[in-house]
């Protein structure tokens, strides 16, 4: 067995090269390492592991729960209980990169490069800004820099994501910033007014580079979540909305996701901290903490019990479904992989529950969901095929 402190910087290594935010210095010390270990030394390999891959498929299925239930459709619909397939996944996942034997950082990099052949790599932090003038920036890089002046605002590239700078004066309200994440690309930002908002991918947000003192005003499509600072003009709390379509969402000082994709066809705000006021159309409801507002052409729907864990669970590196369509489980991993997907008739009735890493290749996840026997699925140049 390895030390603790030693395996503790290794698996932040390890998370770190996933993310994609590895520094060479990084790659260098987790390489060096490899080099280090005493070929008599023997790695420290889960006893979860069968002889073959036969067997470990047999141990998974004897502990999967598959549960059939009929409901209102005239189909059967099964739900494939996947948290055990998803434990031994990631296991098998570290320990494939602890079997790398003795490589320089460059190996180690043409290997993971060479795996990438029919398979997606798992998205990074980055983002495109879109100023004032038209022009992009790309977000990508890590590096801390001054990247624009909007006005008498400077707007900054932390390692932590984007940050905005107040200069003397007041800068012209009618500058707009958007900061898009495409697929693949997850990106966190602090907006001029000290809001902080972390984005998940195939999201954007259009704010001014100077807010208003009577309100703060957004547009936001796509997942996120919000932590708002609260601003007063005498005395008075200054209100923050975020718009988005039909639907608005006015704040004082609170924490709440929005998921608002276009093609799930709802938007879900759910409320962690503090009160807002979800707007749609002529109907409009105030969400106390721990409830989930859902809003569409229909209406608001409250749901005062929602999964706290499962909403958040994007921002904590994990993709987790209860009872979720394969089609929504697709959706989430072409935004985070960038890929396509292509279905098979007679697929789209099953459901799975379970958490999955998103900090690890598409095939991995894929591997993960054939082992409940049920679908079988094929990637071919990151076209992702679905069948029976």
């Amino acid at each position: 067995m390895f030390n603790t402190e030693r395996d503790k910087r290794l698996a932040e290594l390890e998370e770190k090269w996933l993310k994609g935010i590895i520094s060479d210095a990084e790659k260098k010390e987790y390489a060096d390492w490899y080099n280090d270990i005493n070929e008599t030394i023997p790695l420290d390999i889960s006893p979860v592991f069968a002889s073959d891959a036969d067997e470990l498929k047999r141990r998974i299925f004897n502990r999967i729960k598959i549960k059939g239930g009929i409901g209102n459709q005239i189909w059967k619909k099964k739900t494939l209980k996947l948290s055990v397939a998803a434990s031994i996944l990631a296991i098998a996942t570290i320990t494939g990169l602890h079997l790398f034997s003795r490589k320089t950082s460059d190996q180690v990099t043409a290997v993971v490069q060479e795996q990438m052949t029919n398979d997606a790599a798992p998205g990074i932090h980055g983002a495109v800004l879109i100023l004032a003038d038209g022009s992009r920036v790309l977000l990508d890089s890590s590096k801390s820099e001054n990247i624009a002046n909007q006005g008498n605002t400077k707007v900054l590239r932390t390692r932590e994501g984007l940050t905005y700078k107040k200069g003397a004066g007041m800068s012209d309200s009618r500058l707009f910033n958007t900061v898009v994440t495409p697929r693949s690309r997850q990106f966190n930002l602090v907006l001029p007014d000290g809001s902080a908002i972390w984005m998940n991918a195939e999201s954007s947000v259009k704010f001014p580079v100077e807010f208003n003192k009577s309100v703060r005003e957004i547009e936001f499509i796509g997942e996120g979540y919000f932590e708002i600072a609260p601003v007063y003009d005498q005395r008075k709390k200054v209100p923050f909305i975020v718009n988005i379509n039909r639907t608005k969402i006015e704040v004082l000082g609170t924490h709440f996701n929005i998921m608002a994709y276009k093609n799930e066809g709802v938007i879900e705000t759910t409320l962690l901290e503090g009160k807002v006021k979800v707007v749609n159309g002529k109907k409009e409801n105030v969400l106390k903490p721990g409830q989930q507002a859902a809003s569409n052409s229909e209406g608001i729907k409250i749901n005062s019990s929602p999964d706290i864990e499962k909403v958040m669970a994007w921002k904590k590196g994990k993709f987790m479904f209860e009872e979720t369509n394969i089609q929504q489980v697709m959706r989430q991993l072409c935004r985070w992989y960038d890929i396509e997907v292509e279905y098979a008739e007679n697929v789209m009735n099953y459901d799975f529950s379970g958490g999955i890493t998103m900090y690890t290749n598409v095939s991995d996840v894929l591997k993960m969901l054939e082992l409940t026997g049920t679908l079988k699925f094929r990637i071919e140049n990151k076209k992702v095929f679905v069948s029976k």
